[in-house]
């Protein structure tokens, strides 16, 4: 089910809801009456639910990297690094959804030096929730991202 954009994903006690304008998150995991997942209190898109962490889950150093030679600056987001990746409270498009699945993507913007896109995958039973998140790139920008360094 999908209303204010979030779908809502079930099965047996297990009770998902997925919030597509911020990240792909699950902003609600419940299984029975228990939430397992911190619920949103700010606009800190880091504190709360279960976010897709793409096309880099951690921190890069001072937000640099080398490809094949060029340095490349991301975008510093927690100073002095960037991290968690670029989608974690980007708006999503469903490509498809079901009571107990759904599927979502992102194109990866001009921030990121690869064209490509994330697809996540989500999936409930009464057991558990499964989650497939791939990183799709098909091609170096090679223009404003890069670093004179």
């Amino acid at each position: 089910m999908t209303s204010n954009n979030v779908i809502t994903l079930s099965s047996g006690n297990v009770e998902v809801e997925v919030d597509v304008e911020h990240g792909s998150r699950l902003s609600s995991l419940r299984f029975g009456k228990t939430e397992l997942l911190v619920q949103r209190t700010n606009d800190d898109s880091f504190s709360w639910g279960c976010y897709p962490m793409a096309p880099w889950a951690g921190r890069t150093r001072n937000g640099l990297f080398k490809h094949q030679g060029t340095s490349v600056q991301l975008p510093i987001n927690s100073a002095p690094h960037a991290i968690h990746g670029l989608v974690h409270d980007a708006a999503w498009q469903v490509v498809a959804t079901s009571p107990t699945s759904a599927t979502l993507r992102v194109e990866l913007d001009q921030r990121w030096p690869f064209d490509g896109w994330v697809e996540h995958r989500i999936s409930v039973d009464s057991t558990s929730v499964n989650l497939q998140l791939t990183v799709y790139a098909s091609g170096w920008r090679g223009h404003s991202s890069r670093a004179s360094h």
